[in-house]
């Protein structure tokens, strides 16, 4: 993968570019490979593959030369995309064509083909190698990153918003034990959905951090709102250790690499009972493996999707919109008399404002690869995260209820439940996150802030 100044003529070529050390390095990411060159290998490193939706690819990376972009797309057998240095001795130089067939081997997914430069006679070989070991780190590395953004989010709530208004709940039940009972038990289920949220929310969270930063050792942890991140590194030693890693060898002209995973993929559907509470998650694993084969829809991030499709944007702003607006004038659309509960009018609402934020959720999350083979083949792992996303908007949803409910019942602590309400929820939660998702900013936080779970959940890294 090297372009070069040439001079052709008597059949060969001549180059004039000299190997040198770049300005900076990518982070090793699952997609590593080689190009040849007089019978040498010569390592690569690349920062991001990503594979449009629109059946294109584009990305970049490095190696002893300096760093390079590429685009492309898909033809009938593989990829053909065009190359071009950016930095180093061949910034500028001549663009090199790669053609390349996709392959599957029991080290991962390979892309196999050659370079050249005006014809294909001109250059020679190269593979590209996607790492299954590498990837599952990668992957571990950004889940734990994920995990330890939701602990933020999660603690600014828990100490803004949950402890404070959970402690005026349980003075209210202890001080008025003698009311109505719909307020009571209405009292229990908003103070039990508080409770869980913060269950499920800093501490599961910092628990899912710790075990994926375990599995992820010897991986640096990615960024969840861009590509990945270039460090100072030496670029060379980079290319180097990841080309001689254990395992990694010249792929074979057979097909044999390709019977081995349509066996693991038979193994896979075979659907045992264990899966009738998760789904067939391993079935799911091998078909994430091939990036580049679609599954009714491209496979692309969902943040992407989310900035690249306004309506998409637009949808969950709405949803998000209409949910916070409706809390917040919900004192001003429903009077709740003394010693009665909630009107079920007020309650028809509300479902109808969750339903419709989850109803976008799960359609924007089956416009991704990964959230329609959930959807397909693991249903059942889009329940928790819904019901996550369910339980927060309900211990919103009645904690302004409660306010507005004991307010009519002349009990002070309306008071301080009403300010713990506007700054820990509104002022710090709602606002930003809408803010952030109108204007398509640090994404993965907006999701997070107005509770889109089941988005939160289908984050990955890029390709």
């Amino acid at each position: 993968l090297k372009p070069h100044v040439c001079l052709r003529g008597g059949g060969g070529l001549f180059s004039s570019a000299r190997p040198a050390l770049m300005e900076a390095t990518p982070e090793k990411t699952a997609w590593q490979g080689f190009y040849l060159q007089f019978g040498q290998q010569h390592p690569v490193n690349f920062d991001n593959i990503l594979f449009d939706r629109g059946r294109t690819l584009r990305g970049g990376g490095a190696d002893e030369v300096g760093q390079f972009e590429f685009k492309g797309k898909y033809t009938d057998t593989g990829v053909k995309f065009t190359k071009v240095y950016t930095t180093g001795s061949d910034k500028g130089a001549t663009p090199l064509t790669y053609e390349g067939k996709f392959r599957s081997t029991p080290e991962g997914t390979a892309i196999v083909g050659r370079y050249y430069w005006e014809e294909p006679g001109d250059g020679d070989g190269f593979e590209m190698l996607r790492s299954k070991d590498l990837e599952q780190r990668r992957e571990a590395a950004f889940k734990s990153v994920v995990a330890s953004m939701k602990v933020k989010v999660g603690l600014v709530r828990l100490l803004t918003e949950d402890i404070w208004m959970a402690l005026c709940k349980v003075t209210y039940l202890f001080l008025h034990t003698d009311d109505s009972a719909i307020q009571l038990l209405f009292t229990v289920l908003s103070l039990l959905a508080g409770l869980a949220m913060t269950a499920v929310g800093p501490f599961l969270e910092s628990r899912v951090a710790r075990v994926m930063a375990e599995a992820s050792r010897g991986v640096a942890p990615p960024t969840i709102a861009e590509g990945a991140k270039r460090d100072q590194a030496s670029a060379v030693d980079a290319a180097k250790e990841e080309a001689a890693r254990a395992g990694y060898r010249k792929m074979a002209e057979d097909e044999e690499e390709d019977k081995e995973y349509q066996q693991r993929m038979q193994e896979a559907e075979q659907i045992t009972t264990v899966e009738y509470l998760t789904g067939n998650l391993d079935y799911i694993a091998l078909l994430m493996e091939q990036r580049h084969k679609p599954a009714e829809v491209i496979d692309i991030a969902i943040t992407d999707v989310i900035a690249g499709m306004p309506i998409i944007q637009a949808a969950l702003v709405l949803s998000s919109g209409l949910f916070w607006g409706y809390t917040v004038s919900f004192p001003l659309l429903f009077a709740v008399p003394c010693q009665e509960g909630v009107p079920s009018a007020a309650h028809l609402v509300f479902f109808a404002t969750a339903f419709f934020n989850i109803f976008i959720q799960i359609w924007c999350a089956s416009l991704t690869k990964y959230g329609y083979l959930m959807l397909v083949h693991a249903p059942q792992m889009y329940a928790f995260d819904t019901g996550v996303s369910f339980l927060g908007l309900f211990s919103s949803y009645s904690s302004v209820a409660w306010i507005v409910m004991i307010r009519n019942c002349g009990v002070w602590l309306w008071k301080p439940a009403a300010a713990i309400y506007l700054v820990g929820m509104i002022a710090l939660q709602a606002v930003p996150g809408v803010y952030l998702l109108a204007t398509c900013q640090h994404l993965p936080m907006a999701l997070r802030l107005s509770q889109n779970n089941l988005l939160i959940a289908l984050l990955k890294p890029n390709p």
